[in-house]
């Protein structure tokens, strides 16, 4: 249903007594759906946001081979309660290598990043694949966890990770002693000038591995 052009408000003159049911998180459910398929047995979630990435999740455990039921929620429109029947930790087996067991994330990176580690858990081959976009997001620090170095340890790979520690989780200590000794914001500068100069020579001297098959840099058995 299309919105209005113009939602008018009106402020509340009294306190305002009532129930009201929120739409569930897309996050909080996609990881629940992870978690109920590797659970044993039946799991029941209950408030579940019904929305394209969750749905997408659904139909990509139902193509894996999950029992997955869904059923309307009559307290939210945009809630459904979805049932997974958990196989105990094993994910049923995908396909062969000429024939890979297809899943279609589209945009939807919840779905994407669940999933491949999710998938190493089981046999055969899977292939994850989305819309444009979602080949273009960076995915580089994900399949260098997933697999040994020798497969996807990227100069992406190592430049996003080096720019999330010392640019991410180290940056507040850092600069705070940079600030403290220096009295100025020059330090701070200098410091996040490196860390892209570090990030940059990385992508630049390792050797990048995008669109190249895993079975050539798997090592030898």
């Amino acid at each position: 249903m299309p919105l209005p052009e113009l939602i008018e408000i009106v402020p509340l003159t009294a306190p305002v007594k009532a129930e009201i049911t929120v739409p569930g998180s897309k996050s909080i459910t996609n990881r629940a759906l992870i978690l109920a398929a590797l659970a044993d047995g039946e799991v029941t979630l209950k408030g579940a946001l019904w929305s394209e990435d969750t749905q997408i999740m659904v139909e990509c455990l139902k193509e894996v081979g999950f029992v997955v039921k869904v059923a309307d929620d009559p307290d939210e429109t945009c809630n459904r309660t979805i049932t997974v029947v958990g196989q105990g930790g094993l994910v049923p087996a995908g396909g062969t290598e000429t024939k890979p067991l297809e899943l279609f994330v589209g945009n939807a990176g919840t779905a994407a990043r669940f999933l491949a580690p999710f998938l190493c858990l089981g046999s055969g081959v899977y292939r994850l694949s989305g819309v444009p976009r979602m080949h273009e997001r960076p995915q580089a620090a994900l399949f260098a966890e997933l697999f040994t170095t020798r497969v996807r340890y990227s100069g992406a790979s190592l430049g996003y990770q080096l720019g999330s520690v010392f640019g991410g989780a180290l940056a507040p200590i850092i600069a705070t002693t940079l600030l403290a000794g220096y009295h100025s914001s020059v330090g701070i500068s200098a410091y996040v000038a490196v860390t892209c100069v570090i990030s940059l020579l990385s992508v630049a001297l390792l050797k990048e591995t995008y669109r190249e098959e895993l079975h050539e840099r798997l090592p030898a058995v």
